[in-house]
């Protein structure tokens, strides 16, 4: 692959005009991941040529600045990498 994305999502101190101090993030694991492999099903059906692609979102208190989630995805060319990686976090 010549080409990888990655796309890294942070908490921000202000959304929408209001101030976040922290996120606190729950998930019920099980349909977590099928959503997050669905998701990934997905890119390799909408883009074939693909090489990896992982997704990772953290759960728990995150303090503004912090790492929330984490997209990364390879191709052979950049352009159906970019789609993709936008994709996955859209």
């Amino acid at each position: 692959c010549g080409a990888v994305f990655l796309f890294l999502g942070t908490v921000r101190d202000l959304t929408d005009g209001q101030a976040t101090a922290s996120l606190d993030y729950e998930a019920y694991a099980g349909m977590a991941e099928k959503k997050l492999a669905a998701v990934e099903a997905d890119l390799h059906a909408r883009w074939p040529m693909l090489g990896a692609v992982t997704i990772i979102h953290r759960l728990g208190h995150l303090e503004v600045g912090e790492v929330a989630v984490a997209v990364a995805v390879s191709s052979p060319h950049r352009a159906e990498a970019f789609a993709a990686c936008e994709q996955a976090i859209n």
